[in-house]
């Protein structure tokens, strides 16, 4: 089922005159065709060799990752270890541990001095305990 409108617009469709194209529209669009095959010819080749691409520049990367340190490993190193925000930070919360150790005052020693004592004395009642166990150890068995 048509519509009116439908009909009216073929008929005036059919009325119209056949346009000519200027003469220099056709040299443009042979141009904008010969650009674009040109366009897909590589891009086709892009496209053909995309891994072997892609695998050269993975290859060449992990020969730069493998030979700059085999080359020059301090300058890869120190590189590496100026680089590392996980040092930096670790850095950052030793020099804030120190100045808290230093400054912080308990018994008018420095906290540090306090940790080191404390430390100490627990280790030699580690080792005092165990000598004392392994003595009786041995004692009892003969």
């Amino acid at each position: 089922m048509k519509e009116p409108n439908e009909d009216w617009l073929d008929q005036e469709l059919k009325r119209l005159p056949d346009l000519e194209a200027p003469p220099e529209l056709l040299p443009e669009v042979m141009r904008s065709v010969k650009r674009r095959s040109a366009q897909r010819w590589l891009f086709s080749i892009f496209r053909q060799h995309l891994p072997l691409i892609k695998n050269s520049c993975l290859g060449f990367a992990l020969a730069v990752v493998v030979l700059v340190p085999l080359f020059n490993p301090g300058a890869a190193l120190v590189d590496f270890l100026a680089r590392s925000p996980v040092l930096h930070f670790l850095g950052a919360m030793l020099d804030v541990g120190r100045t808290i150790l230093g400054n912080f005052r308990v018994f008018q020693l420095p906290l540090g001095w306090l940790v080191a004592l404390v430390a100490g004395f627990s280790y030699l009642t580690c080792i005092l305990a165990a000598s004392t166990v392994r003595h009786l150890a041995t004692a009892k068995r003969s």
